[in-house]
C-alpha cells in the first residue's frame, strides 16, 4: 500500500511508500523532481474544477509522465450517472492529448459493470459507509482481478482506514492529514501507518 501525500514540499527522507498527490491548484512540483511516483486529483471534490486550469496542469506535468500512477478524470461528486456521462464525453479528447492513465472516479451507487473498459485506474470515492462495505469490496476486486487496474482510495486519514483498504486489495490512498498535522509531523505519522500496513502487489 502506498500513501500519496498532498504536498509540494520535499519528500527527501520520507518513507519509501510515500509518494505524491498533486492537483491543479498545487504550486511547486519539487517531490516529482525528486523521483517520487505521483497521481493527480482534478479539484471536483472541492467544487473548484476548472477545465482550462486542469488542462494547463496536465500540460505542466508532461516531463514527469513516466512516473504517473493515474490522473483522476473529471467527475461529479455524489452523482454516478453524471460522472459516467462525463467520462464518455471527455475521455476521447483527454486520452488523445495526454499520455496518462486516467482514473474513473466511482461514486456512491456505482457497480462493477459501471467501470469503463478504457479506464486506466479506479479512484474509489463516495460515502464512507458505502465504499467501506461490500459495494467497495466488489468494485476493488473487479477493478484488480477482471480489469487489471490500479485501485486508489481517497479521503484516508487514519491508520485503521488505510489497513482496511489494504486488506481489500487497494494499491494506494491519499488524504488531507498533512494539512492538519503539518508536513514534518504528518509524514512521520503516515510512515508509521505504512510500517503497520502490508504493501499490495500490482
Amino acid at each position: 500500500m502506498m500513501y500519496l501525500a498532498a504536498t509540494s514540499s520535499s519528500l527527501h527522507g520520507a518513507h519509501p511508500r510515500i509518494h505524491v498527490m498533486t492537483g491543479p491548484r498545487t504550486g511547486g512540483l519539487r517531490p516529482l523532481g525528486e523521483g517520487r511516483l505521483w497521481a493527480s486529483d482534478n479539484d471536483a471534490y472541492s467544487g473548484r474544477f476548472c477545465p482550462e486550469r486542469f488542462g494547463r496542469h496536465l500540460q505542466r506535468l508532461l516531463p514527469h509522465a513516466q512516473r504517473c500512477l493515474f490522473v483522476a478524470a473529471p467527475d461529479f461528486p455524489g452523482d454516478p450517472d453524471s460522472t459516467l456521462a462525463c467520462w464518455r464525453a471527455c475521455m476521447p479528447h483527454l486520452a488523445l492529448e495526454f499520455p496518462y492513465p486516467f482514473a474513473f472516479v466511482a461514486q456512491t451507487g456505482c457497480v462493477p459493470e459501471d467501470i469503463p473498459g478504457d479506464a486506466g485506474a479506479l479512484f474509489l470515492a463516495g460515502h464512507d459507509a458505502w465504499r467501506e462495505g461490500q459495494a467497495g469490496a466488489d468494485l476493488i476486486q473487479h477493478a484488480r482481478e477482471a480489469l487489471g487496474l490500479h485501485v486508489h482510495i481517497g479521503r484516508v486519514n487514519s491508520a485503521s482506514r488505510l489497513r482496511h483498504f489494504a486488506g481489500l486489495g487497494a494499491h494506494s490512498a491519499d488524504g488531507t492529514y498533512l494539512s492538519y498535522q503539518g508536513v514534518t509531523r504528518g509524514l512521520a505519522v503516515i510512515g508509521r501507518w505504512l510500517d503497520q500496513t502490508p504493501g499490495v502487489a500490482p
